[in-house]
């Protein structure tokens, strides 16, 4: 019986490169020694990751696109401690064509981390796994709007096609839980609440008012 694909449950508890560093921190001290040694496990095949989308385009300007891809280990000898990935979330690079002629373009956008590989790390370290902080979601505002997060702006090409990810797999379409989500993805990364409110449209203001004879 062949493996089903995954789905976005299946990677809830996943860790994005942020989160898997802060853990593995807590035994090596230094980020720089915490993602060479997520990275030999990575090159080696022995912890697992994933990408939300997968995007490869070709000289030519063919595209493909896949959902929840497993990265292959030959992917990450591609990368040093210094990429913007471990920032970023996306681990992109070019590569010889799959064809065999010209090159391409490989994107894993939004990758995240299975969490026991990355824990299994430091068992070897007489040191226990912390997990990362948990993010506490912002209040709503009662007056001037906060200050939006530092970072560079992610491009609208990113976040469109974001968007329409989160749009497929039924995302909530509260302003509140879309921003949450976005700024989730693009860790780093610069996510105006307008940005979000431009995506989400108008949107009609109260419910309807259900009355007795309704079912």
């Amino acid at each position: 019986m062949p493996p089903r694909d995954l789905t976005l449950e299946d990677i809830a508890d996943w860790l994005t490169p942020g989160q898997a560093v802060k853990i593995l921190d807590a035994a090596f001290q230094k980020s720089y020694l915490s993602k060479q040694a997520l990275l030999g496990r990575l090159v080696g095949g022995i912890a697992e990751a994933v990408s939300e989308q997968t995007v490869k385009n070709d000289g030519a300007g063919h595209a493909s696109r896949g959902l929840f891809q497993k990265i292959p280990a030959e992917d990450w000898r591609r990368i040093q401690t210094t990429d913007t990935c471990w920032i970023t979330g996306d681990l992109i690079f070019r590569r010889r064509s799959s064809s065999g002629m010209g090159e391409e373009t490989v994107s894993h956008y939004a990758v995240r981390f299975e969490p026991q590989g990355v824990r299994s790390i430091i068992n070897n370290t007489g040191k226990s796994a912390k997990e990362p902080p948990a993010e506490t979601p912002a209040p709503q505002p009662s007056g001037p709007e906060p200050s939006e997060p530092r970072g560079p702006p992610v491009s609208a090409a990113h976040l469109q096609a974001w968007f329409e990810f989160y749009q497929k797999i039924g995302g909530e379409m509260r302003e509140e839980r879309a921003l949450e989500s976005a700024r989730l993805n693009f860790a780093g990364q610069s996510v105006t609440r307008k940005r979000i409110r431009d995506l989400l449209g108008p949107r009609p203001i109260g419910r309807p008012r259900m009355t007795r004879d309704q079912p």
